[in-house]
Formats: C-alpha cells, structure tokens, sequence
C-alpha cells in the first residue's frame, strides 16, 4: 500500500513538473513573440538599428460604441517650447504608414526618453481588443500599448490615459515603476508621442499608485475647478517631486499599468503634461 501511494505521489509530481517546464517555456515564447512584434514594426518604419533601445535581445476594461473621434488637430503647448531633444529628433523621421496599412488602429509610436519604452500606439473602441494582441492582432500575453477608447485619437483631451501591461521580463510598461526612483527619473524625464502628422513631447511631473476610482482614471472635466482639483490629486499623490505644476489649460497624459505585485485594486502611473509639438 505504502509503495503504490508512493508512486502515485512520484508520478503527481512528475506531473506537476512537466506542467510547470511546459508553462515556463510557453511563457518564455510569448516575451520572444511580443519582443519580435515590436521589431518588426520597428523594420517597416525604419530600420531597428538606428533606433535608440532596440539591441537585440489589467487595465480598466468595458465596452463602449464610442462616437468616432473629430478630425485631428494640433494645438499649441501651454508655454514656448525649447529645441526638441538630440535623442527625439530620429522620431520625426520614422513613416507610420507601413504600420497603419497593416493594421488600422495603429495611432501612433510612443517613446520615453532613453529607449526603455517603445512601441506603437493602439486605438480601438474597446479596451480589451489589444489587451492580448499585438499590433498585427496577434495572441500574445503581453499585449500592445493602447489608448483609453473613451479618449479622443487626437489626444487633446484635458487626461489623455494609455495602458500597458507590466511584464515580468521587463517589457512593455514594466520600466514605469521605475520612476518611484528620482535618479530614473532624471535620466527618463520625457514622453514621446508621434503621429501621422507631428511629434508631441511630454515632461513628467508626478508617478505614484493610483486606485482604480481616483480621479486618475477620470476623462470628463465640467470646468477649471474640476481640472484644478484633479492636479492637485495629482501632485499630491506623487511620490516624485519635479517642481513641476501643471495649469487646468495644459494637457495631461497618463501612463498605467499594474503595480507589479498581484495586486489589482491600484495601478502603477505616471504623468507627463503636453510641453511641445514638432510638424513632420
């Protein structure tokens, strides 16, 4: 009796193993999947090589029939913008059209400063549609970065959110967390965003963990003093300081993703105001 329990324990825990190899390689596939994703948007828009960061090697969801967005616009930033940055300036040279033909929820290409982020930027009308797929709407695990659907694909809402998964090999959003460090921070201090027609520039001010009912993930203001009252949430929250302070006409750009733990009830987020917007 003890010899046949014995080997049913022996063969349940070869079980177990076999599962646990064939879940750590499938995983392991998935990063290099979401990893050659990205470098092949990389190659239709210019080649990887000239593109900082490309060395070799869940967000709030609901469904929505959101109203198809206004023509874009560009608007002016909130101060005179200084010269775009030498490490920025490849980006006005990279074509998104090879990638919108491919696929056309391509919106854009989002850059943080020093290469640790970027990717193209996704936008349906429903935040799960990229939740796990790439921008060739592909299954992956790790998904793509995406726009909040309920925001307008011309960015110039007052809160402008986008999503991305925090991976644990590093991908995607996980180097956001990273900004809980001043040191990070100081080496990472822009956000780029480019679309078909002009490159927006974007300087952080605030990353702290944020509920999933703060006014974080709030995309409609009435008026100034909803937008005041929001900034100061903002400010408040950050466990940054940057000396920083946003005014209710600036545009506000927020980062999310998981905080990394297995926690769902908070997101991780960084937020960045629109500081300058270069024409192609």
């Amino acid at each position: 009796m003890r010899k046949k329990t014995r080997t049913i324990i022996m063969a349940l825990l070869g079980i177990v193993f076999i599962v646990g190899i064939a879940l750590t390689v499938r995983q392991m596939l998935s990063y290099r999947n979401a990893e050659q994703a990205r470098l092949d948007a990389l190659a239709l828009i210019q080649p990887a090589s000239t593109i900082p960061g490309t060395e070799d090697p869940t967000e709030p969801a609901t469904e929505t029939t959101a109203p198809e967005a206004p023509p874009e616009t560009t608007a002016a930033p909130a101060e005179p913008q200084v010269p775009l940055e030498e490490e920025a300036k490849f980006l006005l040279e990279l074509d998104l059209t090879p990638l919108q033909s491919v696929n056309e929820d391509v919106l854009g290409w989002i850059h943080i400063a020093g290469g640790d982020v970027s990717y193209p930027l996704l936008r349906s009308y429903d935040n799960r549609d990229y939740l796990y797929k790439t921008w060739e709407k592909k299954f992956s695990n790790a998904g793509s970065v995406f726009l909040e659907c309920k925001n307008n694909r011309n960015l110039l809402d007052f809160n402008t959110i986008i999503y991305g998964h925090h991976m644990a090999d590093g991908s995607v959003f996980a180097p956001i967390v990273n900004y809980r460090d001043p040191a990070y921070l100081a080496e990472h201090a822009c956000i780029y965003i480019l679309t078909g027609r002009d490159l927006r520039r974007y300087e952080i001010f605030s990353a702290y963990e944020a509920a999933l009912d703060s006014s974080t993930y709030r995309l409609y203001f009435p008026d100034e003093a909803a937008k005041l009252a929001a900034l100061d949430h903002f400010i408040a929250s950050s466990q940054v300081q940057t000396g920083i302070v946003p005014t209710a006409d600036d545009y506000i750009l927020t980062l999310s993703t998981c905080v990394g733990n297995n926690t769902y009830e908070t997101r991780w987020v960084v937020q960045a105001r629109l500081t300058g917007i270069w024409t192609k």
